[in-house]
């Protein structure tokens, strides 16, 4: 039960601290793309390319802050495999 508790704090925890970012920057990295384009946005010509690349990182940015989420759940859900040879040995009794 203990290992569950941990796997939903850790699940949880990533993805209000990456995926949420995440999902922010995938969706401004298009944006910004397409504002870059815009005759009306006030960008100098020269600087276009340079608006366009850093949606382009926004983009790849939102996409590993999306994933890494997906991962962690993916991970930390998985059962523990047990070995036989754990099954022999004794109950560990806690000492109070």
């Amino acid at each position: 039960m203990r290992y569950r508790r941990s796997a939903i704090i850790a699940t949880a925890t990533t993805a209000l601290c990456c995926g949420l970012p995440g999902l922010v920057s995938f969706c401004i990295g298009p944006m910004a793309i397409y504002g870059a384009k815009l005759p009306e946005s006030g960008i100098a010509p020269d600087e276009v390319n340079g608006v366009i690349g850093m949606g382009v990182v926004l983009i790849c940015a939102g996409i590993l802050g999306i994933i890494v989420p997906i991962l962690v759940g993916l991970f930390t859900f998985r059962k523990p495999k047990i070995k036989p040879e754990d099954l022999n040995e004794p109950i560990p009794v806690d000492d109070f």
